[in-house]
């Protein structure tokens, strides 16, 4: 768990209304222009790979970079001895550790349904939230950055960090989900980039394989949320950038 990774970690808040990841992307009638093809989006991963939370949950509790488990056989163990173990067998069997595999997969279904609490993960407690539900103001200079934000001619933030509420009253996600490549630079604080032929090129791969070989999508990561932005010591995929 010592060991440095090869990306930012990214927010686990407000993906719960993030789309499966997909190839082409066309907004619904209702959000716009249902013609335009806005090419890869979705996913939870900054290269899209798991569309749902329990498929996130296998990442960090498989990775040598995070919790390190060597398979899910030695997740499984772990959960036997922990704590909770028997609220565990409460709710998926009393010999739910003699079947290892499903046991894995009750163990990342239950971090997929947490990651959907409200509470926990998409309060929409921010100033911002109540401002546009109209239960805050918002001073003469934040009043002005959010002209700047929304600029088209200016900042232009906006066209990719949605900051306005959804048609069905949904407060803004700051984030369209769509994977852009905007050429950050090469993280060598990162020790796998130590390696000249190691490159990490997003939706083609290292990390993701499927796409392996496909030149158009590399380079390619998921726009992130800039929800709890203020909170965030490094930026981008690789935390090239710092406050």
């Amino acid at each position: 768990v010592d060991r440095p990774g090869l990306r930012a970690v990214p927010s686990l808040r407000y993906l719960q209304a993030a789309p499966p990841f997909t190839e082409h992307f066309y907004d619904s009638e209702d959000e716009g222009d249902e013609s335009v093809d806005n090419g890869p989006t979705g996913g939870l991963t900054w290269d899209g790979r798991a569309d749902r939370g329990q498929q996130q949950a296998r990442i960090p509790l498989l990775s040598p970079f995070e919790m390190a488990n060597k398979d899910e056989s030695g997740v499984v163990a772990a959960l036997s001895k922990a704590a909770y173990a028997h609220d565990f067998k409460a709710a998926f069997g009393d010999d739910v550790f003699e079947r290892p595999d499903d046991a894995f997969d009750a163990a990342v279904e239950a971090l997929g349904a947490f990651e959907q609490s409200s509470a926990d993960f998409y309060p929409y407690s921010s100033r911002y939230d109540a401002f546009l539900a109209g239960r805050a103001t918002l001073s003469a200079q934040e009043l002005r950055g959010r002209v700047l934000f929304e600029d088209e001619a200016k900042g232009n933030c906006a066209s990719c960090h949605l900051s306005r509420p959804s048609n069905n009253g949904e407060p803004p996600q700051f984030t369209d989900y769509g994977l852009i490549a905007v050429g950050v630079p090469r993280n060598a604080a990162i020790p796998a980039n130590a390696d000249p032929a190691y490159i990490d090129l997003g939706l083609c791969g290292p990390l993701r394989t499927d796409f392996k070989g496909r030149a158009e999508y590399c380079g390619l990561f998921k726009t992130p949320t800039l929800r709890n932005v203020a909170l965030r010591k490094s930026f981008f995929h690789n935390g090239y950038f710092h406050t």
